[in-house]
């Protein structure tokens, strides 16, 4: 499957951008967890916010499974443990490595893909752009004089929000509740993909042009520790934003697509 995303944008992204929103882990759980057959359900729920849902998502009620191995618990319910530890891992190893791609995913369901999308990026995306502008403003009110380009990238940073935003807010209250309705019809799911698509590329095309205007960031190479910080930040924001693209078409779109067939 092709994304529309130009390649060099998401390129770019994935290998300088770094997710860093798991640096306050509780030091119990900054060794990775192996979850197998014998992993036992309490520690799933301990260590992954997203685990009950995923039980219920595999049919098996998470309230009813307390002290049992996740073996134990899919036989009791009858279903395939095998699935069932394919779609924990992959979101664990997301959510712990947010620049993995794990292909345990391609058994996973969409309501595990949005959620890890909402929670890992979205989320981060609604904290992060706010701590973007702050610094952009101070920038230009103490700097502007010595960087003029930064006017330009101010612009250019006001419609990557208004994109983001708009986008962020049209996928939490339409298309991610239509993809995951039980009515969901093939028809509403193509014009709904064809949506978040179209605001794929629109955004896709904004960070082409922070990279045009800035030279891929450098910015004169300033040894302004100020400046750098901001285009450290927004290194960060395009790989948010970019990695949420890209696990939407490759991994959401297609699974919600098998769904309604």
């Amino acid at each position: 499957m092709y994304i529309s995303i130009p390649y060099e944008v998401i390129a770019l992204a994935l290998l300088s951008g770094r997710c860093s929103m798991n640096n306050c882990t509780p030091m119990r759980h900054r060794f990775p967890m192996e979850i197998n057959a014998d992993t036992r359900t309490d520690d799933i729920l301990e260590r992954l916010a997203a685990a009950r849902s995923i039980f219920r998502n595999h049919g098996i009620d998470p309230d009813l499974v307390a002290g049992l191995t996740l073996a134990e618990a899919a036989s009791r319910s009858g279903r395939d443990v095998s699935r069932l530890v394919q779609s924990l891992r992959a979101t664990y190893q997301m959510r712990n490595n947010p620049r993995a791609w794990p292909e345990e995913w391609s058994t996973g369901t969409p309501e595990e893909i949005i959620q890890v999308v909402e929670d890992l990026y979205h989320e981060a995306l609604r904290r992060f752009l706010p701590q973007i502008g702050a610094r952009l403003s101070v920038l230009l009110r103490e700097r502007g004089e010595d960087y003029p380009e930064l006017f330009d990238v101010g612009r250019v940073f006001e419609r990557f929000c208004r994109q983001v935003q708009g986008h962020i807010e049209q996928e939490t209250t339409l298309i991610f509740p239509s993809l995951c309705s039980d009515h969901a019809r093939e028809e509403n799911a193509r014009s709904l993909a064809k949506s978040m698509k179209a605001d794929h590329g629109a955004i896709a095309l904004t960070l082409r042009d922070m990279r045009d205007l800035t030279l891929n960031y450098p910015l004169r190479r300033t040894s302004d520790t100020n400046v750098a910080g901001l285009y450290e930040m927004w290194r960060e924001a395009e790989s948010l934003i970019s990695r949420a693209m890209y696990l939407e078409e490759n991994w959401l779109l297609p699974l919600a697509a098998e769904s309604t067939e």
